[in-house]
């Protein structure tokens, strides 16, 4: 997969995604750790096989609204973007 960019990720993106993934694991249920709530919220997600089709829709649309792009799935070496096949 490839990693296409829509601009250099800014601190203020970091905060709002980390704070976005605090928000989602707290009213969802998923487990993090304060250091890497974004991989692990991700990672909580993956492995749920009964809820994961419904939780992964619901983390999209916090990333897009967290990064302010209708287009963006996250954050990948340094930049917004999203995975182009």
């Amino acid at each position: 997969m490839n990693w296409a960019t829509i601009r250099k990720a800014t601190d203020e993106d970091w905060t709002r995604l980390n704070a976005a993934a605090l928000r989602f694991a707290s009213r969802h249920g998923a487990r993090y750790n304060a250091g890497h709530p974004v991989e692990d919220v991700e990672m909580t997600i993956a492995s749920d096989f009964y809820n994961g089709p419904y939780l992964h829709q619901l983390w999209r649309r916090c990333v897009k609204r967290a990064l302010r792009s209708k287009d963006a799935e996250g954050i990948r070496y340094g930049y917004v973007g999203f995975s182009v096949e």
